[in-house]
């Protein structure tokens, strides 16, 4: 593969289904991490928080943050939910 642009992450039921995915292309970095290590965290941090206010009633929804989000999955990969994270690039052409 060639230069890695960001990462993009989904959330797997037990069936196979896709039932979330975020994505990460931001080239920020924060001090001491790799701008990779950040756009993987953004990513699983944003299909979480996807996955729950997918799965919750409208109100609830819109009233979780981050942490909710992230032991709510925390919850749901006990039932068979999983996450995936993978790379987004240009593929080489050698």
């Amino acid at each position: 593969m060639g230069d890695i642009r960001g990462y993009c992450a989904v959330i797997i039921n037990p069936n196979g289904d896709v039932v979330a995915e975020a994505t990460d292309f931001a080239p920020s970095e924060a001090a001491g991490f790799s701008n990779a290590s950040r756009q993987k965290d953004r990513a699983q941090s944003r299909v979480e928080l996807a996955f729950a206010r997918n799965h919750l009633n409208q109100w609830l929804a819109r009233k979780i943050d981050g942490y909710f989000a992230g032991r709510f999955f925390e919850h749901a990969q006990k039932c068979g939910y999983k996450l995936h994270i993978f790379p987004i690039g240009e593929a080489s052409h050698d």
